[in-house]
């Protein structure tokens, strides 16, 4: 994936009632360490999941948003932050391939190094090879501390059901008219 059209995201309005919950987990301490963003292809569950992470990365952020100009909101954007990774279908792929997620083991396995959190992002997460998904379990069943991952699936049921199982489960569903 192209790293211009991975930072972007803009809070639709049909997802604020869900990035509402999950502020309010975090700031009650009650955050998960894994969350699966399920909904059909294009209701923002990628923008959820990276303004979400934004926000908590942002050293002064607002109510529902990354402030966009202190230092972590500077490197989210420009897809540098440390803290940060994201795993995608490579170009020319059909599945997301078990070194891709051993890639992201070392990342996740470190203390976080700007702020609370060390944030795992994987883009059709249905898409990974059984390989892949069986080296994900690793993470999902001893998350080190400070660790959050979403998985995002337009296709939830054709993830193991020991990943469904291992994950807090946010439903985005159609908007009305």
């Amino acid at each position: 994936p192209r790293l211009e059209d991975m930072m972007k995201y803009e809070l639709l309005p049909w997802n604020e009632d869900q990035f509402d919950k999950l502020s309010e987990l975090e700031a009650a301490e009650h955050l998960g360490h894994a969350y699966l963003i399920q909904g059909q292809k294009g209701l923002g569950k990628e923008s959820l999941a990276k303004g979400f992470s934004a926000y908590l990365f942002c050293q002064k952020p607002n109510k529902k948003t990354a402030c966009g100009e202190c230092q972590a909101c500077h490197l989210f954007s420009a897809g540098t932050h440390p803290d940060f990774k994201f795993i995608g279908l490579d170009e020319g792929s059909k599945q997301i391939k078990i070194e891709q997620v051993r890639d992201s083991r070392s990342f996740l396995a470190n203390t976080p190094l700007m702020g609370e959190y060390k944030i795992l992002l994987i883009r059709s997460a249905e898409k990974m090879n059984t390989n892949a998904a069986n080296a994900l379990l690793k993470n999902l069943e001893e998350p080190a501390p400070g660790t959050l991952l979403f998985l995002l699936s337009h296709q939830p049921g054709l993830l193991m059901p020991t990943i469904r199982s291992r994950c807090q489960q946010i439903k985005i569903s159609r908007p009305n008219e």
